[in-house]
């Protein structure tokens, strides 16, 4: 009768948080995500995430590849690869088997990189 307020995984296609749109809680996916907008939470895919610029992410993100213009307070762990571009702005930790940093990036905090398995939450 009642249903369990548990978050259901996106199983296909692309979800795109648009500019001006904030969203609050713990979000689950299966397929690539574009954050244009704020979210304050989690973010969890099985592929990719892109945070484009002017873009702000309050939340612990995983994904298999992460790209960054935008800014990020939290930690971020790829199974492969993450790329920031030069107006990204990371406050927290990385984790990841490849790292791409373009000049003028701000990153204040720690990675470790070239682990064959990164625990995902």
């Amino acid at each position: 009768m009642f249903k369990e307020n548990k978050p259901k995984p996106i199983t296909d296609g692309e979800t795109i948080i648009g500019q001006g749109v904030r969203v609050e809680g713990n979000f689950v996916g299966e397929g690539n995500v574009i954050v244009r907008g704020q979210v304050k939470g989690s973010i969890t895919t099985k592929n990719d995430l892109k945070v484009e610029e002017g873009a702000f992410i309050e939340a612990d993100v995983v994904a298999q590849n992460v790209i960054i213009a935008g800014e990020i307070k939290g930690n971020v762990k790829a199974t492969e690869t993450v790329k920031l571009i030069n107006s990204a702005k990371v406050l927290g930790n990385i984790e990841c088997q490849s790292l791409s940093v373009e000049e003028g990036v701000v990153f204040n905090g720690q990675c470790v990189m070239g682990t064959k398995k990164i625990v995902e939450e």
